[in-house]
């Protein structure tokens, strides 16, 4: 009887795991940062008398308390960070308001979402190069 036998190499695979959860944890980091960035920036207008933003687009930055209080926070578990706002007013703007026929005037899901592309990139670059 005749046998086959494989010898698999994993040191480029164990290599790649043991830098994955602290090279992941930049990128998410860095992610999180330019999400808020990309919301902080996209935050424009405005003006005395207040002009409010049209419905759909970034609410206008009038007094800053929204854009300032954009944060980026670690969460319990690695490759995990909370980003959200310290105002009670940014989920309405965000979601719209159907009590107050609030329009959305969505700042922070269009800057995750333009946000994904690169990070995505950056973690296929991780996985392929460790």
């Amino acid at each position: 009887m005749t046998s086959t036998r494989v010898d698999l190499d994993t040191e480029g695979i164990d290599h790649r795991l043991r830098v994955l959860p602290t090279k992941g944890d930049d990128l998410i980091q860095l992610a999180a940062t330019n999400i808020v960035a990309r919301a902080k920036a996209s935050m424009v207008g405005g003006g005395t008398p207040h002009v409010p933003s049209a419905p759909g687009e970034p609410p206008h930055r009038e007094f800053s308390a929204l854009a300032e209080g954009v944060h980026v926070h670690p969460k319990e578990h690695e490759l995990e960070r909370d980003v959200g706002d310290s105002v009670e007013y940014g989920l309405p703007l965000e979601l719209g308001a159907e009590r107050s026929n609030l329009a959305a005037r969505p700042w922070l899901i269009p800057a995750m979402v333009k946000e994904e592309r690169p990070l995505k990139q950056a973690w296929g670059q991780l996985i392929e190069r460790g």
